[in-house]
C-alpha cells in the first residue's frame, strides 16, 4: 500500500470538508452537530491551524465548536508543565 500527501489533495480536502459542514449549518439535529465536532477534531490532528481558524469563522453550532476544539484542548493541557 503506498501512502502521499500532496498539498494540492490536502487543500482539496479542506475545501470540500468546509463545504459539507457549511451545507449542514443549519441542522438542528444532534447527531448532524456531533458528526460537524467530531470530523472537524479528528482533522485538527492533521491541521489544527485550519481547524482553529475555521470554527473562529463559522457560526457552528456550541456543540459542534466544543467536539471540533475538544483534542485541542487536551493537547494544551498535556503541554502545559
Amino acid at each position: 500500500m503506498a501512502v502521499f500527501c500532496d498539498n494540492t489533495l490536502m487543500h482539496t480536502y479542506t475545501q470540500s470538508l468546509q463545504a459539507l459542514i457549511r451545507e449542514n449549518l443549519g441542522s438542528d439535529e444532534f447527531f448532524i452537530q456531533k458528526a460537524i465536532g467530531w470530523a472537524l477534531r479528528e482533522y485538527s490532528k492533521t491541521d489544527a491551524t485550519a481547524v482553529t481558524q475555521f470554527v473562529a469563522a463559522t457560526p457552528l453550532a456550541p456543540l459542534s465548536a466544543r467536539e471540533a476544539l475538544k483534542w485541542l484542548q487536551n493537547q494544551e493541557r498535556r503541554q502545559r508543565p
